[in-house]
């Protein structure tokens, strides 16, 4: 079988193909390289500035989440701990939930489909 790749010059393919994309992603990454190096010199410090600002504001969005989501916590806790407190303390009863009565399933087929005929359909 890989006498027959050799023969037919499958594998030089494959190799000349692979070769070639690496040259081109190469020759893309140079110039990139060289546009990136050119556009620091020149938009810096402006591109620093921004991203500063940005990142304040991810960060000030983080924080005010962060707060909130404490906040809550905090508060549900306190409802939590009252009333452990008020049940502890004997002030507050526990409802007991009514029992629940099983019901027999019913087996019977819905009326929209009781007509309906399953299955092959045999001759007569």
């Amino acid at each position: 079988m890989a006498d027959l790749k050799k023969e037919n010059g499958q594998e030089n393919k494959e190799v000349k193909t692979v070769s070639t994309l690496s040259e081109k992603r190469q020759y893309l990454l140079d110039e990139l390289s060289e546009l990136m190096e050119q556009a620091s010199g020149d938009y810096g410090p402006f591109l620093m500035k921004e991203l500063q600002q940005r990142l304040e504001f991810v960060v000030q969005n983080f924080n005010k989440e962060l707060q909130a989501l404490i906040q809550s916590s905090f508060e549900d806790w306190k409802i939590k701990d009252s009333q452990l407190r008020d049940l502890i303390a004997g002030n507050l009863k526990v409802p007991k939930s009514p029992t629940k009565k099983e019901k027999p399933v019913d087996i019977t087929s819905p009326d929209f489909i009781k007509d309906m005929k399953f299955g092959p359909i045999r001759r007569k």
